[in-house]
């Protein structure tokens, strides 16, 4: 079975919000992927203006890149040929690194490149 002709991508960021006085909460910091840096900036925001009301916000952002079918890649499974490592021997076949990377298709990793028909 190919892998999916898809990359996905998660990142998780953190940032210290205000109320404002309509109810609503805008951000006020920048973004940090470590939490405890985002407290830090909680902490000092209070420190600062202990008359506002201040939180901390978790955004989840999640990016698919999906690659044209038409594009170069393996007929087998998809990717790159730069991603596939040359066989030892000549009657052996070689192995893609991506598919190797992934417990699902770790199993059907060793092939050789075939570029796919036009």
């Amino acid at each position: 079975m190919n892998p999916p002709l898809a990359e996905c991508r998660t990142t998780v960021e953190y940032f210290v919000q205000c109320q404002q006085p309509d109810g609503t909460w805008e951000q006020c910091s920048s973004t940090a992927i470590d939490l405890d840096f985002a407290t830090e900036r909680l902490a000092a925001r209070r420190r600062m203006q202990p008359e506002f009301e201040y939180r901390i916000a978790r955004r989840t952002t999640t990016v698919v890149v999906e690659y044209a079918a038409d594009n170069a890649g393996c007929a087998e499974c998809g990717h790159p040929e730069d991603q596939h490592a040359e066989a030892d021997e000549p009657v052996s076949v070689g192995q893609c690194r991506q598919c190797a990377a992934d417990p699902q298709y770790e199993d059907d990793s060793w092939h050789d490149y075939e570029p796919r028909e036009a």
